[in-house]
């Protein structure tokens, strides 16, 4: 819960959910309550005397004009008050995260692409929601570089799913929406995911061999700490889990922590043919996979496909071109073809996706753990490494965008 609220003011925001967007489906209201709760939460403008929903759903002048229409009236339905409950506890869904207003072109009208003087972000069907100053501060250029940094240290590290830092950091639905609608939104999106892109290259090129030497001389303190930048997401992702859906968190537990627990790791051998350019082009679409579907960690898949050294090696000198070319054309292959389905679902079965994502976080912080305690752990290095895993959960909670 991010405001405080009443049965009556539930109630009261379903019915303006549905005035305002119904027939924009659930997505369409989910993303006008949002917009509703940044009022009651912002303290700027003309907002700065709301405080409650009753004051935002009825603030006049400036208030929603849904308030008149004959859908604001009426019991709201099981449904239309699930949804609204959604939004106060939290749910967010990009480009609401932190809009204060939305208009609708007449029918038959495109979007303007600008508003009162102001550039929209982006555009969507008939909603379009404008996003303030905040919004472009939290999406600065430095930030989102450093938060692709920390994704591209995460990709590095074996057992550590960079798909799952995105979503801690609060890039990652927000990535793939801009990648699946790039050509409607092409200097949006070029804004959004070039210093985050950056940030990941940036960081796997300089990082490749620090992390190299970091697992190999101080193993327990590193994998401490990105256990604890997993961890800080915990609440993160848990907030957008209905209880009704736990059992499929239950089910994707097992069944990653089944395929990691049961595979053999086998090192590959160079052949110096073909044969090479498919096993790094598989790798590659191994290693997408890691970065588009939380909780899947590219570098395990890798390690178990036996070509992870391999290929950390070759980005980190930079050698063997043979390797680094198919390597890339197996990701960018991937991505194109998988995130249109990702963000399908994501948008289609959002809870319950969270929910699989939440089997696959713990399972991962699980596997991790185990994979510390496989090897020699002195209390020094244990004592060390629980305060690296506590600034982990720091950090994942400073870049944590709701």
């Amino acid at each position: 819960m991010i405001v405080k609220y009443t049965t009556k003011e539930k109630e009261l925001l379903a019915r303006l959910m549905r005035a305002e967007a119904v027939g924009e489906g659930d997505l369409g209201m989910l993303m006008v309550g949002n917009v509703g709760i940044n009022r009651v939460l912002a303290d700027c403008l003309t907002f700065k005397d709301i405080r409650t929903i009753s004051e935002m759903v009825y603030q006049s002048p400036g208030g929603f004009s849904g308030t008149s229409s004959s859908l604001f009236y009426g019991n709201p339905t099981a449904k239309e008050s699930e949804l609204a409950e959604r939004v106060i506890r939290g749910e967010y869904y990009y480009p609401a995260t932190n809009a204060l207003w939305f208009y609708a072109p007449k029918s038959g009208t495109s979007c303007t692409s600008t508003w009162w003087g102001q550039n929209l972000p982006v555009n969507i069907k008939i909603i379009v929601f404008i996003n303030q100053i905040l919004e472009y501060v939290k999406r600065s250029l430095m930030i989102n570089f450093i938060k692709g940094f920390i994704i591209g240290i995460g990709k590095i590290i074996p057992g550590v799913s960079g798909a799952m830092l995105a979503t801690i950091m609060g890039v990652y639905d927000k990535s793939i929406f801009y990648i699946c609608n790039f050509k409607n939104n092409i200097k949006a999106a070029i804004k959004y995911l070039f210093p985050i892109g950056i940030g990941v290259i940036v960081s796997i090129i300089l990082f490749s061999k620090i992390i190299s030497l970091c697992l190999d001389k101080y193993y327990v303190i590193t994998m401490l700490f990105f256990i604890g930048l997993i961890i800080g997401g915990f609440s993160f992702i848990v907030n957008k889990v209905n209880k009704s859906d736990y059992y499929i968190s239950i089910i994707s537990f097992v069944i990653f922590f089944l395929i990691v627990i049961l595979n053999i790791n086998n090192s590959y051998v160079i052949k110096n043919n073909f044969f090479d350019f498919i096993m790094f082009f598989v790798s590659g679409i191994f290693e997408a996979i890691g970065s588009i579907i939380p909780g899947i960690s590219g570098t395990a898949l890798l390690m178990l496909f036996g070509t992870y050294d391999i290929i950390v090696y070759s980005i980190g000198n930079i050698t063997n071109i043979r390797i680094i070319i198919p390597f890339v054309i197996g990701v960018i292959v991937t991505v194109i073809l998988l995130v249109k389905v990702v963000d399908y679902l994501f948008r289609k079965h959002n809870n319950k996706m969270y929910a699989f994502i939440l089997g696959m976080f713990i399972s991962s912080v699980v596997l991790l753990i185990i994979q510390i305690f496989k090897t020699k752990v002195y209390i020094s290095d244990l004592i060390i490494g629980i305060i690296f895993m506590i600034c982990g959960i720091v950090i994942s909670n400073v870049f944590d965008e709701k």
